[in-house]
């Protein structure tokens, strides 16, 4: 068992399509996504993500520029 922060919380998911299917089952496309995990892992997981904006094994350098740039949106 593998876990996946959410919410800033981690969520224990048996598998990446297991988190992917969470993600889609509360947003689809979700304003921001903080994936962590190996490079396969993290490839995956924004191939199958829609969001306005993304960082990988990182959350701080999306929070320090989010000021700086703006906003995404995203229609599904």
């Amino acid at each position: 068992m593998n876990f996946w922060s959410f919410d800033s919380y981690p969520l224990p998911v048996n598998s990446l399509d297991e988190a992917i299917n969470i993600v889609h089952s509360i947003h689809a496309t979700p304003l921001a996504f903080y994936p962590f995990g190996t490079k396969e892992e993290t490839d995956n997981l924004l191939k199958n993500v829609t969001s306005g904006g993304a960082t990988v094994n990182d959350s701080f350098f999306h929070e320090a520029n989010i000021h700086s740039t703006p906003s995404a949106i995203v229609d599904p």
